[in-house]
């Protein structure tokens, strides 16, 4: 029969493996915490770089041909799609509160517009 100290061995063993695995959690949140971190900023450059350069290339449009309809197409064309992707990612077939989501899809651009 095992005595009380051999226990107590095995017990600190088991609570000194636990640590050292709650230290590596910690540095692997750490190092979570830190890409993600990066990830965000990363694609926050890239989002606004391509915005501009779409600006820059209807505005372009614009000034090389004076056509109204460039204007137009710059203010409306992104609506019109963002407006489709709330339609196709938020609206899917099947869900229970699917007309709610419909109307908050239509308010929401109805404020637009």
């Amino acid at each position: 029969m095992p005595t009380i100290r051999e226990g107590i061995g095995k017990t600190e063993k088991i609570l000194s493996c636990i640590v050292e695995v709650m230290r590596l959690f910690a540095a692997w949140m750490i190092i979570g915490l830190i890409g993600s971190f990066l990830f965000i900023i990363v694609q926050l450059i890239l989002i606004i770089d391509f915005s501009h350069a779409w600006n820059g290339a209807w505005l372009d449009g614009y000034d090389e041909s004076r056509n109204k309809c460039w204007l137009v197409g710059e203010l409306l064309l992104p609506d019109v799609i963002s407006e489709n992707h709330l339609f196709t990612l938020f609206t899917l077939r099947g869900l229970c509160f699917e007309v709610v989501l419909r109307v908050l899809v239509y308010v929401n651009n109805g404020f637009i517009y």
